[in-house]
């Protein structure tokens, strides 16, 4: 028998979730960084939780990354520039060296 030690027994799309006195907490992985996202410690807000947990695990229980929704800022917007102009540019810094 071959057993193999796992750093944790959770599935690669769980995400980590904790409360403290006011707001329950989910840390969910995006493009750059992790992304914490906030609800009230409340019914309501657990329910929002677990609507999060139920959407990841259908999107994501395959295994590919959660990326977060794509936002322009408004003023980026009012300016003329699109996702696609983001892009572009968040490619030609990865081909400088200057992001991973």
């Amino acid at each position: 028998m071959s057993a193999e030690v796992l750093p944790s027994a959770a599935p690669p799309y769980a995400i980590k979730v904790w409360a403290d006195a006011v707001n329950v907490y989910a840390e969910v992985p995006s493009l750059n960084q992790p992304c914490v996202l906030a609800f009230r410690l409340s019914t309501g807000g657990l329910s929002q939780i677990l609507d999060l947990l139920g959407a990841k695990h259908r999107q994501e229980g395959a295994g590919e990354p959660y990326l977060r929704p794509a936002y322009v800022a408004k003023t980026l917007m009012r300016e003329g520039l699109t996702q696609r102009d983001l892009d572009k540019a968040r490619e030609a810094l990865k081909n400088l060296g200057i992001i991973k």
